[in-house]
């Protein structure tokens, strides 16, 4: 399926954290090592410069167009500076990175009509260049997959709270959940404590943890940290 050559890469940011990609038919060997070079230094630093990834997606540009995974790999890489530059308040230049995500999202999606990766950064590229209907249509067909890991159903979270009112019921339970999943595992609670403070937040999480005294206290003391470290700094 991935051709004569396969890369199994992982590219870690806080805002999409865990890529995984398959790359094929690289123009030659050498351009393969420097390809697969590149997203291993990527991996041992989670909090690479655009730079860094502006640099893969050049190298993976070089391949066809209509490759459905190289397609998919090359947008994640744009939402993953997107998330880098919003984290840094480079608002401006956040919306641009996920504007120019959008285009080959959308060839990897019609590449590969039920790829969950690419429809869950397609919602959130999206929706966080100011298209809320885009993104909820995207998000319902991103919800079809249970089967992501953790760093995909944060941002598929992060992206339904964003909508939350836009969203029918049916994707808002499913949306609710994903995040008593992400409560239920201990070591996933980092990623809800994030996502406390995501825009939106407040209605999702009412909904999913309105009958559960001991996730609302944890989420205040969440809260209340966060507003003390606020204020000392």
């Amino acid at each position: 399926m991935l051709g004569r050559i396969a890369i199994r890469a992982i590219a870690m940011t806080p805002g999409l954290g865990l890529a995984v990609l398959g790359i094929s038919g690289l123009q030659s060997g050498f351009e393969a090592n420097r390809a697969l070079a590149s997203v291993e230094r990527l991996e041992a630093d989670p909090v690479a410069s655009p730079e860094s990834y502006e640099a893969v997606a050049h190298l993976l540009a070089r391949r066809a167009q209509r490759d459905g995974e190289i397609s998919a790999t090359r947008g994640l890489l744009y939402v993953q500076q997107g998330d880098l530059s919003r984290r840094d308040g480079q608002e401006g230049a956040a919306k641009s990175f996920y504007t120019a995500a959008l285009d080959p999202l959308g060839i990897a999606v019609r590449s590969i009509p039920l790829e969950p990766r690419a429809w869950t950064a397609m919602a959130w590229a999206r929706a966080a260049s100011g298209d809320e209907a885009g993104a909820v249509s995207a998000l319902q067909v991103a919800y079809l997959s249970r089967n992501l890991i953790l760093p995909f159903i944060v941002v598929r979270t992060r992206t339904a709270m964003l909508c939350w009112d836009k969203l029918d019921q049916a994707v808002q339970a499913l949306a609710i959940e994903d995040l008593q999943t992400i409560w239920a595992r201990h070591e996933w609670r980092r990623s809800l404590a994030q996502l406390v403070f995501e825009p939106g937040a407040d209605a999702a999480l009412q909904a999913a943890f309105s009958g559960n005294p001991e996730a609302v206290q944890w989420i205040n003391r969440v809260r209340v940290r966060k507003t003390a470290s606020d204020a000392r700094s």
